[in-house]
């Protein structure tokens, strides 16, 4: 029986591997502390930030920039591998990427996030 790479299988694959980078924490190594967050905010300048203070020189652009090169590359290649071609793939992932971030930037406005956390949802 041959082999075959679904979506699936490498929906594992990428996921283990981002996993198994994510144990270097225990270790003292701070992998993903450039990685972008959104936390509630009032001030827009103040919205988002690189996971780890260490990375703080980054800013929060810098680190969403940085979340979005690496996942573009690692997306990328899953796609190619499943033979996607990267030119199609990219303008996708980039359009549901920003849409994506822009909702969770959205919803972490201390206005809407406090109403919804006020109306249990």
């Amino acid at each position: 029986m041959k082999f075959r790479l679904t979506e699936d299988w490498l929906a594992f694959v990428l996921g283990l591997l981002i996993f198994t980078l994510s144990l270097g924490q225990l270790f003292g190594l701070d992998v993903f502390g450039w990685a972008v967050t959104a936390t509630v905010w009032t001030s827009p300048t103040s919205a988002l930030a690189p996971i780890s203070k260490a990375y703080a020189a980054l800013g929060g652009a810098g680190a969403w920039i940085a979340t979005f090169i690496f996942l573009a590359g690692l997306l990328t290649a899953g796609a190619y591998a499943l033979g996607v071609a990267p030119g199609r793939f990219l303008p996708a992932f980039n359009a549901i990427f920003c849409i994506s971030y822009l909702c969770w930037f959205a919803g972490s406005w201390a206005r809407i996030a406090v109403r919804f956390n006020r109306a249990g949802l």
